[in-house]
């Protein structure tokens, strides 16, 4: 009975016992749940070895992907089975003497295609179910590895650009310690690294003050995220030159860490070309204002005034002076001021100066172009006279420039009190040069004006007075015919002497002369217009013309019976002429019957149209029969030649008119046969 007791009583406790245990049964088995979700979800491959057996009891999906084994596969398997590219050890032998060390194991697995793979392995020891198991938790990082050598390959890259640029580059931490800096820092700085490192950028004594508050403002922390563009700054060196260069910022990170990067480069020479171009540029556009000035002048004094402030500002120069000495250049001011206080000019009579009471000077600016004197305390003994009367002026310093025409001194140009003595180079002297030679020319050029004036009146008044001259030659000649008309009428009166031969050809010799006087006085006249006067071409009928010219020859000669034949076209003709065109017709009539002594006389006319290189004539022959005038002396005529012969002479003047007419016409006149022929081009509609 006691027994039973006992028994029942032991049932009791363990029936006791095993209700405490079935919450903590409950946890296990939802831990062993929450574990075997883990186990498969994980992204890293999962291996459970038996401790005691190195067997493979368990693997996770994902080792099918490391290993290239379905997971069924690695059940059974001893982990010695597993393969590594380390000789030495088994993959087992590498898990075993790893487990509990907290630092991740590197090996290389071999999958069963072959690949190597670098992994990292975390070994454990775990308890489940009674037995002791080891857990291989194992990560690929071929991808890790491959980043890492990138970056390291980066890193070694940008470390070589780093320290080979030839652009200054620096690092600093977000309070603005240098932490890093290139060897071109020294080239640029003056400073070595050991002499930056670990200072504060803003302490030392770099940045030029016009731009440390820019400098600053790039380096605050809220605006990390703006884009600042290139600036160029003015830094000052080790030596406390100041130099030029363009600096260019931006936020980096290097690890887990965030630098300022500073990037510049030196752009002081580039600097220096660029006011080079700048005041070379400004230099041609003075020049191109002072020539522009003394184009078309119209007030001199004030063209040299506005040349003189131009040049005075260029150089930097308190005051400007110009002075002449020769009294014939009466049209500019004898001095010409400029000062930089004085908004209009000072043209005022010259004080006395003259070369001659500079000795010193005259001789220095007879020897060269220009003079610079920087104090004029440091003038020479000589030179006291020049000295004194420059302290009477109030100038301390100036530069003087000749002013030489046919090479004698005629002027001179000063500059006085300019800011910098030294700031006087060369180039400087540019525009002194430029002045003075189109001042020089300007002045020849006046005087050329005032010379060409004077000889215009000359010029005017020599030919008002051969104009008086010639109409008073004509006049009276007009009255010597109109004289000798009347003395030939009254003899024409006298029947006894003139029913007489010899009284007759008295009367016709002196017909002929009053005649040929008329004639001439004709040419004389006509020739005298053409010279002075334009021609003005238009539509002119010809045969109207060559009408007038026989009427006018026919009331010449009323003592002879004269005959001209005309062959004209049916239509009219239109020519471009003038009103000068019947004296082309009338001279060349004139000639035919000047010394033909027959009282009957026939000429003949033919008029046709031509062509010539593509453009329309008219042309016009005049026959003469009985050939008065030879071929020879026809051809002499149009040539202008044989002047003594008399013959010829008499009415060379008639043909030189024919020559004017028709040079005005585009036309021409020649020889052809026993014919005058003469070509005027055609007016077509």
């Amino acid at each position: 009975q006691d027994i039973l007791t006992n028994l029942k009583e032991i049932q009791h406790t363990i029936i006791n016992q095993i209700e405490l245990y079935k919450p903590s049964i409950d946890v296990l088995k939802i831990a062993e749940l929450h574990y075997s979700t883990l186990f498969k979800a994980a992204q890293d491959t999962i291996l459970i070895i038996d401790r005691k057996s190195g067997i493979i009891i368990d693997a996770n999906k994902k080792s099918e992907d490391l290993f290239e084994l379905p997971s069924e596969d690695f059940v059974g398997l001893h982990a010695s089975q597993l393969l590594i590219d380390d000789m030495s050890k088994s993959f087992k032998e590498k898990i075993f003497e790893n487990i509990g060390n907290p630092t991740p194991i590197m090996v290389n697995v071999i999958s069963h295609s072959g690949n190597i793979i670098p992994v990292e392995i975390n070994v454990n020891e775990v308890q489940m179910g009674g037995q002791v198991l080891v857990q291989c938790i194992i990560r690929d990082i071929s991808k890790r590895i491959e980043t890492e050598l990138k970056l390291m390959d980066s890193e070694i890259k940008y470390r070589h650009l780093f320290e080979d640029s030839p652009f200054c580059i620096f690092l600093m931490d977000p309070k603005g310690y240098i932490v890093d800096c290139n060897p071109a820092m020294e080239k640029i700085f003056g400073y070595s690294r050991d002499e930056l490192i670990y200072k504060k950028f803003i302490n030392l004594p770099i940045i030029h003050e016009d731009y440390l508050v820019e400098f600053v403002k790039r380096f605050k922390e809220e605006l990390r995220d703006t884009d600042f563009p290139p600036i160029d700054i003015q830094i000052y060196n080790k030596n406390k030159d100041i130099v030029w260069i363009t600096l260019q910022n931006s936020f980096v990170r290097i690890g887990k860490e965030t630098f300022y990067q500073v990037i510049c480069y030196d752009v002081t020479e580039q600097k220096k070309a660029e006011k080079e171009l700048e005041k070379v540029l400004k230099l041609e556009s003075i020049i191109a204002r002072i020539i522009s000035r003394f184009i078309g002048i119209k007030d001199f004094n004030q063209a040299i005034y506005d040349s003189l402030k131009d040049i005075a500002e260029f150089t930097n120069s308190r005051r400007a002076y110009f002075y002449i000495f020769n009294e014939k250049y009466s049209f500019i001011g004898k001095r010409i001021v400029w000062h930089a206080q004085i908004l209009h000019p000072e043209i005022l009579e010259p004080e006395i100066l003259s070369l001659e009471d500079f000795p010193w000077l005259n001789k220095k600016l007879r020897n060269s172009v220009h003079l610079i004197i920087d104090d004029i305390k440091s003038l020479p003994v000589e030179a006291m006279r020049l000295e004194k009367f420059l302290e009477t002026q109030k100038i301390q310093n100036c530069i003087i420039h000749s002013i030489k025409i046919n090479d004698s001194l005629e002027g001179l140009i000063w500059f006085a009190n300019f800011s910098d003595p030294f700031s006087w180079k060369e180039e400087n002297f540019e525009p002194l040069g430029f002045f003075s030679d189109i001042l020089k020319n300007a002045i020849l050029r006046e005087i050329s004006k005032e010379d060409l004036r004077k000889s215009e009146e000359l010029f005017h008044k020599e030919f008002d007075r051969e104009y008086f001259y010639r109409e008073l030659f004509v006049n009276d000649f007009n009255e010597i015919m109109k004289n000798l008309q009347t003395f030939v009428s009254q003899l024409a009166d006298q029947k006894d002497l003139m029913d007489s031969i010899t009284g007759k050809e008295i009367l016709n010799n002196i017909k002929q002369q009053n005649v040929n006087g008329q004639q001439l006085l004709s040419v004389i006249q006509k020739l005298t217009k053409i010279e002075e006067l334009s021609p003005s071409i238009k539509k002119v009928n010809l045969k109207e013309c060559i009408d007038k010219a026989i009427h006018y020859i026919v009331s010449l000669y009323t003592n002879k019976k004269i005959n001209i034949v005309i062959e004209v076209p049916g239509e009219d003709i239109y020519v471009k002429a003038d009103e000068y065109l019947v004296d082309i017709f009338t001279n060349l009539l004139f000639s035919s019957l000047r010394y033909n002594q027959d009282q009957s006389i026939e000429l003949k006319i033919i008029v046709f149209r031509s062509q010539q290189d593509e453009k329309k004539f008219v042309k016009i022959e005049f026959i003469d029969y009985r050939k008065v005038i030879s071929d020879f002396e026809k051809e002499e005529i149009l040539k202008m030649e044989r002047k003594k012969d008399s013959k010829i002479r008499e009415i060379l003047l008639g043909f030189l008119l024919v020559e004017r007419i028709l040079d005005n016409y585009y036309g021409k006149i020649w020889v052809e046969g026993d014919s005058f022929v003469v070509l005027i081009p055609e007016a077509i509609d």
